[in-house]
């Protein structure tokens, strides 16, 4: 009797609680594939040059928005046959100097039969046998990039130490380099078989755009399309100057420009004046196609926050938004969150649509994790003012191969509102709306879905409203409702009385229980 009644009280608490268990699991559907690709990302060290972190980080963020799963860490911590479960290997040499001293990854990297990718200088003999090349070691103070697939160019006057492709032999290539103090063109990427060599990679500018091909060619990716970046104002806060926000609305809303702003959310003081100005000035933006990423909050001290707050305060903003009438496409957020295992499950689990922003000097870790989530639409966030020394030589191709968004920070004075309008409208580009792709977000309250402009939540077609009440409530009820919101609100009552009625159930089998073991106590 005592083993049949635990089996029915444990069974009517399950019944109990599952909707609310069901209910986290499909917030976190967004952004799971199990059939994505899986890349290992290993470098030597960090340390010696300037842009190592930040080389990283963007060959990671390209790799997200081509759809992959990405695992970083140092060649010191790769163990025995860690290369097994993954579909490609990419090695990323920094320091030159170094000697790699980890034999199991020196032995597994040799044998390895799937993609494999080298970034730096101290090419392995083997991949360098096996491709069929021949290397000449460079020291130069300028290196010129070049690429006729994009019809654009850079010079760079820069201290640089690598080992250019003297002979490419039976060899795919991309694009030349050239250097200050030494004759001729060489091939920057080349490719055979399964292997790829590139002999620096300097994460801005032309550089940066050819990556995106290599890395999508080298995945098997090489058929994409050109298309454009998003525009984008980082930083949005309620306290920045909205009228100044408005400003540069208008300006762009004028010159015909699409742009999105990176927008913090509201989780306390709702009620106040100030949040009704800011939900206004976001509004404004989307009615002139301005379209708007939910920005994460700022972690000043990891130690002060408790675990599930985050993801509370998330959650606030996005309804809050949600409910009055402001609709964000995606999430924002610094791209070291993605090595954060607190931040990715409270954070980064509510948007299909991630803007990967540029990193801070100096991240912020609850606990570190080396594997990124798989994210089904990524936009590489990298600085506008990263390619102001391009040389486009057509406006056709004046773009590029993966999701990417160039990054300006919101204008605090006229004078850097001039500025930035002046860096945006002097050099003529097409930027992205959008509004005019597919987004869907989704907290425990609302379902909100963007499908080419059109919006919905919960179901129901919504409009941008350009004007919100000083007292902020909750979105009205349409005027006409579907018989699909009819049942809905039946099956929610129905719900309610079933899981009240097995909770009774539930105390008067345990009552029962113990009444009968005491009975028979006696």
């Amino acid at each position: 009797m005592k083993r049949w009644s635990s089996l029915i009280v444990f069974f009517l608490l399950y019944v109990c609680f599952f909707p609310f268990v069901s209910d986290a699991v499909q917030a976190a559907e967004l952004t799971q594939d199990p059939d994505v690709k899986k890349i290992l990302l290993v470098y030597d060290d960090l340390n010696q040059t300037t842009d190592a972190q930040e080389r990283m980080t963007t060959i990671q963020n390209i790799l997200l928005s081509l759809g992959v799963q990405v695992t970083v860490h140092s060649i010191d911590e790769y163990r025995a046959n860690e290369l097994d479960p993954y579909d490609g290997l990419i090695e990323v040499v920094n320091a030159s100097d170094l000697t790699i001293r980890n034999e199991h990854y020196r032995k597994d990297r040799v044998t390895y039969p799937k993609l494999k990718f080298h970034m730096g200088r101290r090419l392995p003999i083997e991949w360098q046998n096996e491709m069929g090349i021949k290397l000449r070691y460079i020291v130069d103070e300028g290196v010129g990039i070049d690429s006729p697939y994009f019809q654009a160019s850079e010079q760079l006057i820069r201290e640089i130490k690598t080992e250019a492709v003297s002979d490419a032999g039976n060899c795919q290539v991309f694009s030349s380099i050239n250097f200050e103090n030494h004759f001729g063109d060489y091939p920057y990427a080349v490719f055979k078989d399964k292997i790829t060599y590139v002999p620096f990679y300097i994460p801005s500018g032309v550089n940066f755009i050819i990556m995106q091909r290599v890395l999508a060619t080298w995945l098997g990716e090489a058929d994409l399309p050109v298309g454009k970046p998003l525009l984008v104002f980082r930083d949005v806060t309620p306290v920045s100057d909205l009228q100044m926000l408005r400003e540069m609305t208008d300006k762009l809303y004028q010159a015909g420009i699409s742009f999105a702003v990176s927008a913090t959310g509201l989780w306390n003081n709702l009620d106040q004046k100030a949040a009704t100005n800011y939900l206004n000035a976001l509004n404004e933006v989307a009615e002139k196609d301005g379209s708007i990423f939910l920005q994460t909050p700022y972690i000043n001290d990891v130690k002060t926050s408790s675990k599930g707050e985050l993801k509370s305060n998330m959650e606030t903003a996005l309804n809050f938004f949600i409910e009055h009438h402001v609709y964000p496409a995606g999430v924002s957020f610094p791209s070291y969150w993605q090595h954060d295992a607190q931040f990715q499950p409270e954070a980064l689990l509510f948007s299909d649509t991630m803007l990967l922003l540029p990193d801070i000097k100096e991240p912020i870790f609850h606990e570190k994790t080396n594997t990124t989530q798989n994210i089904p639409t990524a936009y590489v966030g990298i600085s506008h003012d990263a390619f102001s020394g391009v040389e486009w030589r057509t406006f056709d191709k004046k773009g590029f191969l993966t999701k990417t968004a160039l990054i300006l920070p919101m204008p605090k004075t006229h004078e850097e509102l001039k500025e930035t309008l002046n860096k945006v409208l002097d050099k003529p580009s097409l930027f992205d709306d959008l509004m005019y792709s597919d987004h869907h977000t989704m907290t425990m309250n609302h379902d909100l879905k963007i499908i080419n402009q059109q919006i919905y939540v919960d179901g129901q077609r919504q409009w941008i409203e350009t004007k919100i009440q000083n007292d902020p409530v909750a979105m009205k009820e349409e005027p006409y409702q579907s018989m699909e919101n009819f049942f809905a609100i039946q099956n929610k009552i129905l719900t309610v009385i079933i899981l009240i009625t097995l909770g009774i159930l539930s105390l008067f089998l345990v009552a029962g229980y113990f009444l009968y073991k005491k009975k028979y106590r006696r």
